[in-house]
């Protein structure tokens, strides 16, 4: 065999090789797009799932304000009520002159007059208003569709 020869079958051997290669590749990128066209329906639903967490989220913290506000106006309310309810409580007294034991036909022995004694409620402090439109602003448009004859809108 003489240098010219040995010379191609040096070159047709490393072209066999890289035709091998070539195929290796072809067969494996068309592996990764057949990943790729299967995995995109899941990266959508992930992607969709995401973000419908996200509306979640942000409804979980809607109504963890609209507790909160709930807790206080309840906390202040049954403060006030315990607050009466200690008032009540209390003995009241009643000043009765000295003169209606000693007379009781006295003119200030009477019990219904003014001598009977109500215990003093200030007015209360008004709670905190809200509309739970305010916190629930996708549920109030939804609300608003029903009431119009709408529709709801389809969950995608």
């Amino acid at each position: 065999m003489t240098a010219l020869e040995e010379s191609l079958a040096n070159v047709d051997d490393a072209v066999a090789s890289c035709m091998a290669q070539i195929n290796d590749c072809r067969e494996l990128l068309d592996e990764t797009r057949l990943t790729v066209h299967n995995t995109q329906p899941t990266l959508f639903a992930l992607w969709s799932g995401a973000n419908k967490l996200d509306n979640l989220f942000h409804q979980i913290d809607q109504l963890e304000e609209f507790v909160d506000l709930m807790k206080k106006n309840i906390n202040e309310v049954s403060e006030r009520i315990d607050e009466m309810e200690r008032t009540l409580s209390k003995p009241i007294s009643i000043p009765i002159p000295l003169t209606s034991l000693i007379m009781p036909n006295s003119s200030h022995c009477s019990m219904t007059g003014d001598q009977s004694s109500q215990p003093y409620f200030p007015p209360p402090h008004p709670v905190e208003i809200f509309r739970t439109s305010d916190f629930f602003v996708g549920s109030a448009k939804m609300a608003e569709l029903v009431v119009a004859g709408g529709r709801q809108p389809s969950q995608r």
